[in-house]
């Protein structure tokens, strides 16, 4: 099933590997608590997966080195392995990186930079990351010999990372095959739905400190995850926590109760 939720989020300053790697590993913590098992072996079948377990495949993210390899490493230490034994399940956002071809060809989708970074990308073209390789090499030179520096620069920051490089291009890199990559997710946008609907909540409360739009987000956040999560498995909310989100529920079942009179349900009440 093509299902990508935003289990939490994290406000945080300064962006480093180390923080990173903490953050996913309370995540995959929880999330293995809840029948997330490792992932299965490049073209092999699924060893970890039983009933009630599900494989992880992969995380659509930013192009941000740190992001990637804190998750690599955070993935090491809960599922066992080394974090290059995850490298490539990774898939670089894909609206991010068109932003990034477009801003060394002036926003130019028609220029041949970007269209044939794009065809290399998305191609299903039998290629490996050998091929990839030699592909950019090419264009780079040919880039720096007609003076286009930007694109040039584009191509060798993509050369320097090995990790950015199977970001960018998923398909050569040959971990995921070609199910697991039309289920996975192209962009980071999924949950800009939800980032608009917090801000909306925001607004409305009227909230001016810091401390009052951490409350607010902090209870949308466990309000939207007790509809997630599983009953009677690990959840990552504290014990008051819950308490107010059964609270909570048991409000509501009770205010869409109907009336023996056949009034209709009263709605919530009001909060100031």
């Amino acid at each position: 099933m093509n299902l990508t939720v935003p289990l939490f989020r994290a406000m945080v300053i300064g962006k480093k590997e180390e923080m990173y790697e903490e953050l996913f590993q309370c995540f995959f913590r929880v999330a293995a608590a809840n029948g997330l098992v490792a992932p299965r072996a490049a073209g092999g079948a699924d060893g970890g997966a039983r009933p009630g377990r599900v494989p992880f495949v992969s995380a659509t993210m930013d192009f941000e080195m740190a992001q990637h390899l804190g998750l690599f490493k955070a993935m090491a230490r809960v599922f066992g392995g080394q974090p290059t034994d995850y490298h490539g399940r990774a898939i670089g956002c894909g609206v991010h990186f068109k932003r990034v071809l477009l801003k060394a060809c002036g926003n130019n989708q028609r220029d041949p930079f970007f269209t044939r970074m794009v065809y290399l990308r998305e191609s299903e073209m039998e290629c490996d990351m050998a091929h990839v390789r030699q592909e950019l090499s090419t264009m780079a030179g040919e880039y720096e010999r007609q003076g286009e520096t930007k694109k040039a620069n584009v191509i060798r920051w993509l050369l320097k990372s090995e990790v950015v490089l199977m970001a960018a291009f998923p398909r050569p890199a040959g971990v995921l095959d070609k199910f697991e990559l039309l289920a996975s997710h192209n962009d980071t946008n999924s949950c800009e739905s939800l980032n608009r609907r917090t801000k909306q909540m925001v607004a409305k409360i009227g909230a001016s400190t810091l401390l009052e739009v951490v409350s607010t987000l902090s209870e949308f956040d466990h309000r939207t995850m007790a509809g997630l999560t599983t009953s009677g498995l690990v959840t990552p909310t504290g014990a008051s926590q819950t308490q107010r989100m059964n609270r909570a529920a048991t409000r509501k079942r009770r205010n869409n109760t109907v009336s023996a009179s056949g009034q209709p349900p009263r709605g919530g009440r009001r909060r100031r």
